[in-house]
């Protein structure tokens, strides 16, 4: 169930066709009862997360509903999205200050324990991908802003 968490907040308030789903789930060989079992492991998310609505059924996929509040990925994009934007409108400092809140947001390693699924993988590489391009921006702005020895030891560190 955890994977199939994963999956399906890959894509957050999209449908997941059930083919993606069954593919991230048996990546190798999938058994003849790959439906039925993706059906049962839905119903049992569904109990985990305790409201059978966060999880509806959508053509021929599942979609989970989610606020962006919840998923840390969404509000990571959203404090970047907002750091550009004040960097755009010539406010370096608070840039830095929106992106060192985005990274603060940072815990650990995308999908951690789920690295059996090269599904997960490639999203775990894309959202690291993210955190670096946040961080090179992050060490312009304060570069920008002469902080040059508070930035040492972040470079050292990457």
């Amino acid at each position: 169930m955890r994977t199939l968490l994963a999956l399906l907040l890959c894509c957050p308030n999209t449908a997941v066709p059930d083919d993606r789903l069954i593919d991230g789930l048996w990546p190798s060989d999938p058994p003849a009862s790959a439906a039925a079992n993706l059906r049962a492991y839905i119903r049992g998310l569904r109990t985990t997360l305790g409201d059978p609505h966060r999880i509806t059924r959508v053509d021929r996929g599942y979609l989970l509903h989610v606020r962006p509040a919840e998923v840390d990925a969404l509000r990571f994009s959203a404090l970047v999205a907002r750091s550009e934007e004040s960097a755009a409108g010539g406010d370096v400092a608070r840039a830095a200050e929106i992106l060192r809140g985005a990274l603060d947001e940072w815990t650990g390693v995308p999908f951690a324990g789920l690295d059996d699924c090269p599904a997960l993988r490639t999203e775990a590489a894309v959202l690291e991908e993210q955190r670096f391009t946040a961080v090179g921006q992050w060490v312009e702005h304060e570069l920008a802003l002469g902080r040059h020895a508070d930035m040492i030891p972040v470079l050292v560190q990457l």
